[in-house]
C-alpha cells in the first residue's frame, strides 16, 4: 500500500497568538518534509500537533485517507519520534537494557543481534553504562538504533543531526535512505543543512 499523509489548512494559536496557519502539504511514500525556521516559529509545535499532543484550532490531517483525530492506535502503530533528549530512554537501565526493552516490548521485535547493533553505532564500550552518563552524541546514536529496527511508516525527527560526528551522520543518512526506499515518510526539523534528494521544504 502506498503511504500518503495529507495536511490541509492547519492552524494553531497559543494564548491568542497565531503560531502557524494555512499549512498545506501532501507526503507520499519515500517523501521527506524538512521544516525550517527561526527559534519560536512553531516547528516543534507543528510536530506536537501532528502527534496529537497539542490540539489544533482548525485543519485536517489524513493518513491513508482516514481522518486522524484522537487516534491512539495510529500513534502507536505508525509513528516514531526522535528529539535531542527524549522520553525513549530510561535512566535506570543501561545502554544494552534500553535497547532490548525498546525493541522487544515497544517495537515487538526479538530477532535482533543486539551486540552487533551497538557495535555498529559505536556503543559497545558503553553497553553496561547507565544512559544518564552518556554524551549527547552517544544518546543520539542509541536512539538511532531504535529507528534502524523500526517498521513504523512515519518518522518525526526534531534536530536529528545535533551531537552527531561524521561517522554517525553517515549512519543517519543510510538509515533515512533505507526508510525512504521502503516507502517511509519522514518529517524533519533541522537548523543544519544536509543533502536530501526529493525533499519538500516548509518555512515557518
Amino acid at each position: 500500500m502506498k503511504n500518503v499523509l495529507v495536511m490541509y489548512k492547519l492552524l494553531f494559536r497559543y494564548q491568542n497568538q497565531l503560531i502557524f496557519y494555512n499549512i498545506n502539504c501532501t507526503l507520499s511514500s519515500g517523501s521527506v518534509l524538512l521544516i525550517k525556521g527561526e527559534n519560536g516559529t512553531g516547528k516543534s509545535t507543528l510536530i506536537r500537533c501532528l502527534l496529537q499532543l497539542l490540539p489544533m484550532q482548525s485543519g485536517i490531517v489524513l493518513w491513508q485517507k482516514q481522518l486522524l483525530l484522537n487516534n491512539e492506535n495510529y500513534l502507536k502503530a505508525h509513528t516514531q519520534l526522535l528529539q535531542p533528549r527524549t522520553f525513549l530512554l530510561y535512566d535506570h537501565l543501561n545502554v544494552f537494557e534500553n535497547l532490548i526493552f525498546r525493541n522487544q516490548f515497544l517495537n515487538y521485535k526479538t530477532l535482533i543481534d543486539y551486540t552487533l547493533l551497538i557495535k555498529l553505532f559505536y556503543l559497545f564500550k558503553q553497553k553496561n553504562s547507565s544512559v544518564k552518563w552518556l554524551s549527547l552524541g552517544q544518546i543520539k546514536r542509541l536512539i538511532l538504533t531504535f529507528f534502524l529496527t523500526s517498521s513504523t511508516p512515519i518518522w518525526f525527527l526534531d534536530e536529528p543531526l545535533i551531537g552527531l560526528d561524521i561517522k554517525s551522520l553517515a549512519l543517519f543518512q543510510a538509515i533515512l535512505q533505507n526508510h525512504r526506499k521502503h516507502g517511509g515518510i519522514s518529517i524533519i526539523i533541522s537548523h543544519t543543512d544536509f543533502l536530501l534528494v526529493r525533499c519538500v521544504s516548509l518555512q515557518l
